[in-house]
């Protein structure tokens, strides 16, 4: 059963200098083996910005192909334990 949660996001201001913010609702949904590639592609494209500048391309590389290659990570979704969630907005993936 999904579960649904409110992200209010920080302030900001729009192009015409107005204060807004937005509160955005999220299902947050175990991941079916028919979204396993989705999700794969999700979290490499993640850690790819949040850690590829801080590393050197081979580095980054190698871990990519170690981690997930798509044999390798449906092995992971497959572990009794091993739980994969993700949250959508609308119908769109995004965490």
């Amino acid at each position: 059963m999904p579960h649904k949660i409110v992200v209010k996001t920080l302030s900001f201001k729009d192009h015409t200098d107005t204060q807004m913010s937005a509160n955005l609702l999220l299902d947050i949904r175990p991941v079916q083996a028919e979204e396993l590639e989705t999700l794969r592609l999700l979290v490499k494209e993640t850690i790819v910005t949040a850690f590829g500048p801080y590393n050197s391309e081979a580095d980054m590389t190698a871990y990519l192909a170690a981690q997930f290659n798509p044999t390798y990570f449906g092995q992971l979704f497959r572990q009794v334990g091993v739980h994969f969630f993700l949250a959508y907005l609308g119908n769109e993936p995004v965490a």
